[in-house]
């Protein structure tokens, strides 16, 4: 009899086991699927880039930059933030949002980190500025960010200065 009670508890508890892990993974995965959130943005470097400003960079659906345009280190980008789905706005209408922004050419790579906020209206048809202000208008992706234009990796701007294509990957936490 105490054979029998055995085998039942070690039958149940590996059943149990075996489902506790099963739970456990499908919601890992659906937590990291809930909580990180990914847009992908294709755009081109120009020959003007300078990226010598000091608290922002832009990337634009304009063909053409001049000279004086020091914050714009990428042109002709093939979305804009009206493509953005509506759940992807809401959560950077949050502060406790924390954005990174990807930024990837042939030669470089940065990585920005910046903040939400419930201001941002993300309606600007052209253009999507990082700041590391904590100033907000329609242009603006994210705020409190830990680099602007001139703080961007050397190999990156230089790929961008000839014209090279860049991945803009945006990361919602």
């Amino acid at each position: 009899m105490s054979n029998i009670f055995y085998n039942f508890q070690a039958n149940y508890l590996n059943y149990w086991s075996s489902f506790e892990v099963f739970a456990i993974k499908n919601f890992i995965s659906f937590f990291i699927q809930t909580i990180i959130m990914i847009f992908k943005i294709l755009t081109k470097g120009h020959p003007n880039v300078t990226s010598h400003h000091k608290s922002t960079f832009e990337i634009t659906k304009d063909a053409e930059i001049g000279p004086t345009a020091d914050c714009i280190i990428g042109v002709d980008m093939d979305k804009t933030m009206l493509n953005f789905p509506q759940e992807f706005k809401d959560k950077i209408a949050n502060s406790d949002t924390k954005i990174i922004v990807e930024l990837k050419t042939e030669n470089g790579y940065d990585e920005i980190t910046g903040f939400g906020h419930e201001n941002l209206t993300l309606t600007h048809p052209t253009d999507i500025v990082i700041r590391k202000s904590d100033y907000t208008c329609e242009r603006t992706l994210m705020i409190g960010a830990d680099k602007a234009a001139r703080d961007l990796d050397l190999n990156l701007i230089e790929d961008l200065k000839n014209e090279k294509i860049m991945e803009v990957t945006i990361k919602l936490c």
